[in-house]
């Protein structure tokens, strides 16, 4: 599994995530300096939420299909995680974006809420998929995607 460096692009055919329980030792090993983290970008943006979401733990492409597992954590590990520089602890943030384009061929782009870390900024309807969303669902599959 190929966790770090330079960014894919491949084509696919198939995507097969499942959610599955895993405990992620960085967010229990890190939990006192992850709060007081997600502390401080709370006080840069009180309508910051601590939701839930989801991170790739383990993945394999094969003829074609991406399949892997995710688990479900807080956003407050994710975001430390991820402004720490994503230390190499065996997790890949994963993505899907929908590049809507119109029949004269303008792209559909959104703008990220003031709740956001990235607030302000535009871009592809994409993020990390969060928890709400697949509850019911324990595996999410597409036909006919691409992936970064």
């Amino acid at each position: 599994m190929k966790l770090l460096g330079a960014i894919e692009i491949a084509a696919l055919d198939a995507v097969e995530i499942a959610v599955e329980p895993w405990t992620w030792p960085f967010a229990q090993a890190r939990r006192a300096d992850i709060d007081r983290h997600f502390a401080a970008r709370q006080r840069e943006r009180p309508a910051l939420w601590n939701g839930r979401t989801l991170l790739l733990h383990r993945y394999a492409r094969e003829n074609g299909v991406l399949r892997g597992a995710s688990f479900e954590t807080d956003y407050a590990s994710y975001l430390a995680w991820r402004d720490w520089g994503r230390p190499a602890v065996g997790v890949v943030n994963v993505v899907a974006a929908a590049a809507l384009q119109s029949a004269d061929g303008a792209f559909l782009f959104g703008q990220m809420a003031p709740g956001c870390r990235s607030m302000g900024l535009s871009g592809w309807y994409a993020g990390p998929k969060r928890y709400h969303l697949s509850r019911h669902a324990r595996s999410c599959r597409q036909r006919g995607s691409r992936t970064v």
